[in-house]
């Protein structure tokens, strides 16, 4: 397995723990407003809001540099392996296949314009 594949999939779960810990902050959120006064409701919602509109950007931001820098170690590695003459990993491309591709953005065209 690729260790692209693994960040990858770290970050994926990262991202689900964070919906999670969402989920349970509205949950608590919720209750607190069964039980606090008008202002405090205010300022607590108020100080939520600013850490999720702090807090996501940064991690998306983070997740986003993470795979742009895994993506370039891994062309680093593959054009490496392309000048050494080890073609082996890289997929067949037959006429078949680039036919078949012309074909499916064809398909997908169309069904846009079709309006499926």
């Amino acid at each position: 397995m690729c260790i692209t594949t693994v960040v990858v999939v770290g970050l994926l779960v990262l991202n689900v723990q964070l919906l999670s810990f969402l989920v349970t902050l509205v949950r608590f959120s919720e209750d607190m407003l069964a039980e606090a006064s008008d202002v405090d409701v205010i300022q607590r919602v108020t100080d939520v809001a600013y850490a999720f509109a702090v807090i996501i950007p940064v991690v998306s931001y983070c997740i986003a540099v993470v795979s742009f820098l895994l993506s370039i170690v891994a062309y680093r590695k593959d054009c490496k392996r392309v000048q050494k003459g080890d073609h082996s990993f890289l997929p067949s491309a037959s006429a078949n296949t680039l036919v078949r591709s012309t074909f499916y953005v064809g398909w997908q065209i169309g069904m846009v314009m079709w309006g499926e």
